[in-house]
């Protein structure tokens, strides 16, 4: 049986926060800026912005087996003007050092609806519309390894305690 749980605790070291202007690809600027000041484990803390663009992914159902195929999976985009009410996830790395950075997000738009839609879900692709302020933070103390899961066949979030 696999362990319910992968744990580690570290502390926060440096926070960056920064605007990102119409055009810029949300989750590529979120690695760079992560890439540029040297954070491999790290986490996404706040931002506000306004989208162009969005592909959101999430599950269709329960998945019926793993690793989980597209079929499983809900695809959504959307090019609308959108407000970021929500963005949170993480930074980590493979084995092979390569950053991955994962994000999930809530965004609303009233566009052809008299009323305010809010939907939500991990966000594949997002292009800022006129603005976007985000802050990530890293993590020290620990190191945020993507190892494969036994159980998912996936790569998944595998903390792990560095004793500094």
């Amino acid at each position: 049986m696999a362990e319910p749980m992968v744990l580690a605790s570290g502390t926060f070291g440096k926070v960056v926060a920064f605007r990102l202007t119409g055009g810029t690809k949300l989750v590529e600027a979120i690695r760079d800026v992560a890439i540029n000041e040297g954070i491999r484990s790290g986490v996404i803390l706040s931002g506000a912005a306004n989208l162009r663009h969005v592909r959101l992914r999430t599950a269709k159902d329960f998945y019926p087996s793993f690793p989980v195929a597209a079929k499983d999976r809900q695809f959504t985009e959307r090019d609308d003007p959108m407000e970021l009410l929500n963005i949170n996830g993480n930074i980590s790395f493979k084995d092979d050092g390569e950053l991955v950075v994962h994000v999930h997000v809530t965004a609303s738009t009233s566009r052809n609806n008299p009323q305010v839609l809010a939907f939500g879900a991990h966000l594949e692709e997002g292009i800022i519309y006129t603005t976007g302020e985000i802050i990530i933070a890293e993590v020290k103390g620990m190191d945020f390894h993507r190892r494969m899961d036994d159980n998912t066949k996936m790569l998944e979030l595998c903390p792990v305690a560095t004793g500094s």
